[in-house]
């Protein structure tokens, strides 16, 4: 990552993890990707996971495992089955099938009375993009209040 620093960067991958992504690439092409990475996300929010989404664009992303119980195991392999599937395709169908249209709406939003210092539900839905934009705004203000810049840890 010498060559980051050399091209000025003062934000730099933090571990080796983050590092990885990025070993493939070198001068100009770096640099973009670099680039791209730190525009896409505040300091905070730069993950080794999050770097590898930018950078590795080319590239299938990786498998997860997925915890479930025996009977729902069992009931997604007879499933499968009848469908002609491997349990992998058959939820991945499912997956796609799946409409966003279908989505439930979350039937609350939380509200801040300002002035009565309270927190009031309100039954009028928020939709996800209203919520993250509700969240961003929520560390924002922290940070300005705590001064909390740069020390707040991604959970993903």
């Amino acid at each position: 990552m010498l060559e980051l620093a050399q091209a000025g960067f003062t934000q730099l991958p933090q571990c080796e993890s983050q590092a990885r992504p990025l070993t493939k690439f070198t001068g100009d092409e770096l640099i973009d990707k670099w680039e791209a990475v730190i525009a896409s996300a505040p300091a905070h929010r730069i993950t080794a996971a999050h770097i590898a989404s930018i950078v590795d664009d080319d590239e299938p992303e990786q498998q997860r495992q997925l915890k479930i119980d025996a009977q729902t195991y069992t009931q997604l392999q007879e499933k499968a089955a009848r469908a002609g599937l491997s349990v992998r395709e058959f939820l991945k169908k499912l997956v796609e099938d799946f409409e966003s249209d279908d989505e439930p709406e979350p039937d609350i939003a939380i509200a801040i009375d300002q002035d009565e210092d309270a927190i009031a539900i309100d039954k009028t839905p928020m939709t996800i993009e209203e919520l993250s934009k509700w969240r961003d705004d929520v560390e924002q203000l922290l940070v300005e209040y705590y001064g909390l810049a740069g020390t707040a840890t991604d959970s993903s």
